[in-house]
């Protein structure tokens, strides 16, 4: 079974709750219509989204540590492990083989619980390739080779690898550049998942990278060159796999 962990920002450190809550009913939507049952998804939270569609493999769990200040990356950063650590403390009990850190806005295939289950003596996945999405663009920008250096929704471990991996100084956080070989060092090696596993949502007010110049440059050169080379049609295949619609 594979266990969704989904860390929430306080609405008192949101630039804009309402996008914040349209941005994950979506990510819920998505990692809730996986092709198979054997799933769970955990939200560790302070303030419950209203709006939120039930579904009998989504629950939440409220914390009470105190919200962190908007200004300190610092605070944030740890208010999210924290959040992370909750949520795995509840999926725990329902014993799953493999466990997903999934950002509150980032999309996920509905192949991913099913292929999990078919692969539970694995060690894990890291996400070689997968695609950047903006709210405002027409396109979706896909990364071949280097996803999971820049998403964080990138990696599927088994639960015994996190006390290891949220001790390297966040790096599962804020800096998971480097943790396939981080984990290889360990003993744990784990393979590149072998289709496209999420969406990275970017560039819509919430996140703290900005990516949008560069994967959208506005220089009448690399415009046409880019969507050439890395711009794809969201088709109604992906939009169905991935829970791809507008924000609420």
């Amino acid at each position: 079974m594979l266990a969704f962990l989904v860390p929430l920002k306080s609405r008192q450190v949101s630039t804009s709750w309402e996008r914040v809550c349209g941005l994950f009913q979506r990510t819920v939507a998505s990692a809730c219509a996986q092709t198979s049952p054997a799933f769970r998804v955990v939200v560790a939270c302070h303030e419950i989204p209203g709006r939120v569609a039930a579904h009998p493999n989504l629950e939440f769990v409220q914390v009470d540590h105190t919200p962190p200040s908007p200004s300190s990356k610092q605070e944030m950063r740890i208010d999210k492990q924290q959040k992370h650590r909750a949520a795995l403390s509840r999926a725990l009990s329902y014993r799953p083989s493999h466990v997903m850190f999934l950002d509150s806005d980032d999309l996920v295939s509905n192949r991913l619980a099913a292929f999990v289950s078919s692969h539970e003596a694995e060690s894990g996945w890291f996400f070689r390739s997968g695609y950047f999405y903006c709210e405002r663009q027409k396109y979706l920008h896909l990364e071949r080779s280097r996803f999971e250096q820049w998403c964080g929704s990138s990696h599927i471990v088994r639960p015994e690898y996190l006390d290891f991996m949220l001790g390297l100084d966040d790096r599962l956080v804020y800096d998971h550049r480097n943790l396939t070989e981080d984990l290889a060092r360990h003993g744990t090696p784990i393979r590149p998942l072998p289709f496209r596993g999420a969406v990275y949502s970017v560039s819509h007010g919430e996140n703290l990278n900005d990516y949008e110049s560069l994967l959208w440059p506005a220089h009448p050169l690399w415009r046409p060159l880019r969507r050439v080379l890395f711009h794809r049609a969201i088709t109604p295949r992906i939009r169905g796999e991935f829970g791809l619609t507008p924000a609420a």
